[in-house]
């Protein structure tokens, strides 16, 4: 009996924790952020930019034939400090 007085009182009390600040907020307020949207200027790329400075982070190889292990494998983003 005593188990399960305290499995109520976890399920109330994780009840109350996921409701959170929820029930105190006043809905008027939390959407105030789509009434007071403001348009911005469109994205410019810089004329000194090309295509041929931007390199893929990750390039993959184009694979003419079926797939076959040629060595290891990584993901690690190139010149980072993790080790491998």
């Amino acid at each position: 009996m005593k188990m399960l007085s305290r499995l109520r009182l976890y399920i109330l009390s994780a009840l109350v924790l996921l409701a959170g600040c929820s029930v105190f907020s006043n809905p008027t307020e939390r959407d105030t952020f789509k009434s007071e949207a403001t348009s911005t200027k469109p994205l410019t790329i810089p004329e000194d930019l090309n295509s041929t400075q931007v390199k893929d982070y990750y390039p993959l190889p184009k694979i003419e034939k079926p797939f076959k292990e040629t060595g290891t494998i990584s993901i690690i983003p190139p010149g980072s400090n993790i080790k491998k």
